[in-house]
């Protein structure tokens, strides 16, 4: 059965963002504080980290991928005296927690997003890459994370074992992660 519940997104987010180890680095953002400085002119660079599968169904409204970003705009960034707010964003902010510790190595300002399950909630519409309409469909990676808001259909990776082997493509440090995830919770 799907969670629909905001509180239990939140504190979803809050635990998975925490396990990255960003927190003390990379403070979480609140998608609701998110959308209101979007709101009102703020210059926010989004990134979405999560693999092309999961971008394909949904990302949040101006977002650029993590490879664009890299090619593109950080080498710009890098260039400016205050750099933009940089916030990545994931799932839940497992992920971007991870990338956003790499992106304050850069002396960027960055902060970790909420993720795309609290932005159903809090943020103004997802949209397809390849469109310019909103649309009420999310990949929350996995059925653990499935809490989006009412209304939004939810795609998720059908085996785990799948969607860790390619987490391990990608994720030099996800062994040590994920030990740290399971052993903190003993």
């Amino acid at each position: 059965m799907t969670n629909r519940s905001r509180a239990d997104a939140a504190a979803a987010a809050r635990q998975f963002a925490g396990q990255s180890g960003a927190e003390g680095v990379a403070p979480l953002l609140p998608s609701a504080e998110l959308r209101q400085r979007l709101e009102k002119g703020e210059e926010i660079v989004l990134v979405d980290v999560r693999c092309a599968e999961e971008q394909q169904v949904s990302m949040m409204p101006g977002a650029v991928t993590k490879e664009h970003f890299e090619s593109q705009v950080l080498p710009k960034l890098r260039q400016e005296p205050k750099g933009r707010l940089v916030v990545p964003y994931c799932t839940a902010g497992f992920r971007s927690g991870i990338y956003a510790k790499e992106l304050v190595k850069y002396g960027l300002n960055v902060r970790n997003g909420e993720g795309v399950v609290m932005w159903t909630f809090d943020g103004n519409g997802l949209v397809r890459p390849s469109e310019t309409s909103l649309v009420k469909e999310v990949h929350v990676f996995g059925k653990p994370w499935d809490m989006a808001a009412e209304g939004y259909s939810t795609v998720y990776f059908s085996h785990v074992g799948g969607a860790l082997r390619f987490l391990k493509q990608k994720c030099d440090c996800l062994d040590s992660c994920l030990l740290g995830c399971f052993t903190s919770r003993a």
